[in-house]
């Protein structure tokens, strides 16, 4: 018996070119609006400590005008609502306080990370939701899509998932050989595209869901391809490796 699609609505499978399927969990309109409250009463916060220095400028500017405090708080509120998003979303690859508090991340839909371009064009778009019929069409669209995009998440080409995160245990190595490879990881860093960095922090985070024989074949091709680069990493084992590039890309 077929299986109906929407039976995968909260789940989304992303192949990569390696034809290795990696699982991300979707968040839902509950997590996002939480992650979008702490956000907003973060805002709030600075907000009304800028704006309150703002409307001291007419006492310290005997010339200023009323008309200009109001048009520089309407333009500065926008403008740094907008700059808060993108910001922590470049910083933070896909998060910002409010997601990290709630474990979410911003993806693009292929399963990379996002870049200015995306962040920008769904954030503009989140000046939509301000407005109240599209906060009510927002979340209609987060509710009822078939992966729970808003319009700024269709426009972009993005996804909000949750992350289930594999902590690393902890490495202790002696002083000499921990320098080299900070050295090689350093310059790794420069060789590596986004498509690898985002490879690692995939296999990385999500290794655990994946068939032992699938997980132990990526992490060697993954590894072959960091060793050249690496040279006092290629005595350790494929994860080890891997390991350590994604503990230098974070």
């Amino acid at each position: 018996m077929p299986t109906p699609p929407d039976q995968y609505q909260d789940r989304l499978v992303i192949e990569t070119p390696e034809h290795v399927q990696f699982s991300y969990e979707l968040a839902g309109l509950g997590s996002r609006f939480v992650a979008l409250l702490v956000d907003m009463l973060l805002q709030g916060a600075v907000l009304a400590l800028l704006i309150g220095i703002i409307l001291r400028l007419p006492r310290l500017l005997p010339d200023w005008n009323p008309g200009i405090t109001v048009w520089v708080l309407l333009s500065f509120s926008a403008l740094f609502s907008l700059a808060y998003f993108i910001i922590l979303e470049l910083l933070w690859q896909g998060q910002t306080v409010g997601k990290r508090l709630m474990g979410l991340r911003v993806i693009r839909t292929n399963g990379t990370a996002i870049g200015f371009s995306e962040s920008a064009v769904r954030n503009l778009l989140r000046l939509l939701d301000a407005l109240p019929a599209f906060n009510v069409v927002g979340a209609l669209f987060i509710f009822f899509s078939r992966h729970c995009q808003r319009v700024g998440d269709f426009a972009a080409g993005t996804l909000v998932v949750r992350e289930r995160l594999t902590p690393l245990p902890e490495q202790n190595h002696p002083a000499g050989v921990r320098a080299r490879e900070l050295g090689d990881l350093a310059a790794l860093r420069a060789h590596l595209s986004p498509e690898e960095i985002s490879l690692v922090e995939r296999f990385v985070e999500r290794r655990y869901e994946l068939a032992p024989e699938v997980r132990h074949r990526l992490a060697e091709q993954i590894a072959a391809r960091l060793r050249a680069h690496a040279p006092a990493l290629a005595d350790l084992g494929p994860e080890e490796i891997v390991e350590k590039v994604y503990r230098a890309t974070r």
